[in-house]
């Protein structure tokens, strides 16, 4: 039986393939695997929760999962994860996108302890 977290990885990778339109090959499932780990890394109070699944938990949370396993698929093969920007330069980007912070309930939107359905 896969652990809680692997269970959630597969999740996350089948989903990325389908929300990208690409195969599930071992780059998505590196993308999901990190977006995964990041996830245990700055929401330790969902360890509990972490595989299982979307019955349990929030939906907003794996949204957000999601879209920072897309972003690491979109950046991983450039060099230390910048994007080209429109001109062909390094792209400013910030470490975690705000929307993600919303969607997992971390930085300024971190849900005060205690208070999480």
């Amino acid at each position: 039986m896969p652990t809680p977290t692997a269970a959630l990885t597969d999740l996350v990778g089948q989903r990325l393939a389908v929300r990208l339109q690409v195969a599930l090959d071992d780059a998505v499932n590196e993308s999901a695997g990190a977006a995964v780990g990041w996830l245990a890394s700055v929401r330790p109070d969902l360890a509990d929760d972490l595989g299982l699944l979307d019955d349990t938990l929030p939906a907003d949370v794996l949204e957000g999962t999601l879209l920072m396993g897309a972003r690491l698929y979109a950046r991983r093969g450039t060099p230390v994860g910048a994007q080209p920007g429109v001109e062909g330069g390094g792209g400013g980007l910030l470490r975690v996108d705000p929307d993600v912070e919303r969607l997992v309930g971390i930085g300024r939107h971190r849900h005060p302890r205690g208070l999480i359905a």
